[in-house]
């Protein structure tokens, strides 16, 4: 597929300024970090808007051009000059690098979001003649903008990938040195403080969860984990320059990863672990216990839906009694979709539930271990909405697709 060198280069230094960026990330505000990264490097899909192509100027003059008759002589004529602009939507360098290998004249300039080219041609040339040149030359240009998509595509997938990994490792890199500087067993010695004017209010002490060695204890942990992870699909919903970028599941799971590392830092938090029968979106974990398992699953239809949950199901072994199940939902009729998918649940032969849970936002169920009703797990189910209110027939703006339904 064509790819022009020079947008390759383009991108490229990109991806090292955004990799670069993201060391600098606090441990503090991975999600914010992340959003705000993803936001400064991402790249618009670039897009030549052909039926709005209108003429911007026109100007008759006078130009020299060799005689055909009598060699090395030239004669005046008449010339009309015909200026077109086409609008776009994207990066207007990206813009520019793509068309820099379009070469047929008359060359196009990028200025603020519109192309533009000027035509020379005779007053006598028939108007179909030169609306078909000009055509011609519009279709050329949105054919090498075209070209740019994969490697634009390639490049976001990069970008979340260097952003996210990045962002994790700095954060692991915090946490090892926490540990290493606990681990030293040195008492410390705090830099003196000025006193303030007026007393400071008193702090409460930091709450360490201790080790967990109890079914409860675990049970606590798993809470904290649902709860920080309910806290940070909030904090995603409202990011839609961010959500944008997730459109791929592992791609939400490096996201919630990275923050739920800082949030609950008593777990390990690992993604694509080999557990039960099959690979974990999200396996957690303290010291050498399970506290639980997550799975998320893109919206898309009923069936992937159920299989999501039997999937998640599987990866339980016997002693294992804590699942999370994330569904991700865009540009869809959120409450009809949560409403159904919860019915989906109770309706499932491992569910011992009586009645639909209550909330929207988040749901529990009591499921029992596959062949075993005697073994209880609680099953939660979170729905977060990368999606905004512009879901009215008056305006798709926000969303690249419209509304779609199932």
């Amino acid at each position: 597929m064509f790819e022009p060198q020079h947008v390759s280069e383009l991108l490229r230094e990109r991806l090292r300024r955004a990799a670069a960026a993201a060391r600098q990330v606090t441990v503090a505000g991975p999600v914010l970090g992340v959003a705000e990264l993803l936001s400064r490097f991402g790249v618009a899909q670039v897009e030549l808007r052909v039926e709005a192509l209108e003429l911007i100027g026109e100007r008759e003059h006078n130009a020299q051009v060799p005689d055909r008759f009598v060699p090395d002589r030239t004669v005046n004529v008449w010339r009309k000059d015909y200026t077109v602009a086409v609008p776009f939507e994207g990066d207007p360098q990206i813009v520019r690098a793509l068309l820099s290998s379009c070469t047929h004249a008359p060359t196009w300039g990028v200025r603020d979001a519109e192309l533009r080219a000027t035509f020379t041609t005779e007053p006598q040339t028939p108007p179909e003649q030169l609306r078909a040149k000009i055509d011609a030359r519009v279709t050329d240009a949105a054919e090498h903008l075209a070209h740019g998509r994969h490697a634009l595509a390639k490049y976001r997938d990069d970008l979340m990938q260097v952003v996210t990994s990045v962002v994790a490792q700095m954060g692991s890199a915090h946490e090892a040195g926490e540990r290493q500087r606990e681990g030293l067993g040195l008492p410390i010695r705090l830099a003196p403080q000025p006193v303030p004017s007026t007393p400071a209010p008193a702090q409460p002490p930091v709450q360490r969860v201790p080790s967990a060695q109890s079914e409860d204890e675990l049970d606590a942990l798993f809470e904290r984990v649902v709860a920080a992870m309910r806290e940070i699909g909030h904090e995603l919903e409202a990011f839609t320059g961010l959500t944008t970028h997730l459109q791929r599941e592992e791609h939400t799971r490096d996201v919630l990863i990275v923050c739920l590392k800082s949030a609950v830092p008593e777990c390990v938090f690992t993604a694509e672990t080999l557990h039960g029968q099959g690979k974990n979106d999200i396996h957690v974990r303290h010291n050498d216990r399970v506290v639980g398992v997550i799975e998320l699953k893109n919206w898309s239809s009923e069936q992937n839906f159920k299989d999501g949950v039997d999937q998640l199901l599987s990866y339980l072994t016997y002693r294992d009694t804590r699942a999370a199940i994330v569904l991700l939902i865009r540009n869809e009729r959120v409450s009809t979709v949560i409403a159904k998918t919860k019915q989906w649940l109770l309706e499932h032969t491992n569910c011992v539930d009586q009645d639909m849970p209550d909330g929207l936002w988040r749901s529990n169920f009591h499921y029992h271990a596959t062949g075993d009703p005697a073994q209880p797990i609680k099953l939660v189910y979170l729905p977060f909405t990368f999606t905004t209110s512009a879901t009215g027939a008056s305006t798709t703006r926000g969303l690249s697709a419209g509304i779609t339904t199932q």
